[in-house]
Formats: structure tokens, C-alpha cells, sequence
């Protein structure tokens, strides 16, 4: 008799998983840099106030956040720390620096 044919374990895990990646936007003075960062679903993004001054980061609109209600650090990030936030929704996610809403930019996030 001859064994039913089922896929093995190893098969079935060929499917491609991407290792989360880690991505660093600056805030200074002048704003967010990079502005714009194209990503994937699972990737974090490491917001970095490389400024002597509180910067908030936070998905729009401003003031009320509800593009990504999730996305917003809540309070100021202080001077030398990182806010990180990891995306698990695809689409075109605009944020801006809570404390000065004219400094923005746009996180792409795709499978």
C-alpha cells in the first residue's frame, strides 16, 4: 500500500516571512528627518528627539490624532529619547509633532 500524500511540516513554513525591520526618524528643530519612510506591515519606527526641545510625535490630524489613533506618543518625547511604534495596518499614515503641528511627514506602509 502506498503512504497518503501529505505536504511535511517544512512545505508548508516555505511561505516568505519578513523579519521585521527597525527604522530611525530624527525630530530636531527643524522637523522630522527623514519625512517620509516607506515600510512594511510589522516594522517599527524609532522616532529620535535629537533636539533640545519636547517633540510629540502623533499620527493626523492635528489636534485630534484619529488617522491612527494608536500612533501618538501621549506626551512630549524629552531631549536624547525614542518614541517607537510598530505598524500593523497597511496605508499612507500621516503624522506630525503634536507640540508644533507644522513639522510633518508620512509613514508607506505595504504587505
Amino acid at each position: 500500500s502506498t503512504m497518503p500524500t501529505e505536504t511535511s511540516p517544512e512545505e508548508e513554513t516555505k511561505i516568505e516571512v519578513k523579519t521585521p525591520q527597525n527604522y530611525r526618524i530624527n525630530m530636531t528643530a527643524s522637523g522630522f528627518s527623514p519625512t517620509e519612510v516607506n515600510i512594511h506591515v510589522g516594522d517599527t519606527v524609532n522616532f529620535v528627539n535629537t533636539d533640545s526641545e519636547l517633540h510629540w510625535p502623533a499620527s493626523a490630524f492635528h489636534p485630534t490624532h484619529q488617522n491612527l489613533p494608536e500612533f501618538d506618543s501621549l506626551q512630549g518625547v524629552p531631549a536624547g529619547s525614542t518614541y517607537a511604534f510598530t505598524f500593523t495596518k497597511e496605508g499612507t499614515w500621516g503624522f506630525h509633532d503634536h507640540l508644533h503641528a507644522k513639522l510633518q511627514g508620512q509613514i508607506i506602509v505595504t504587505e
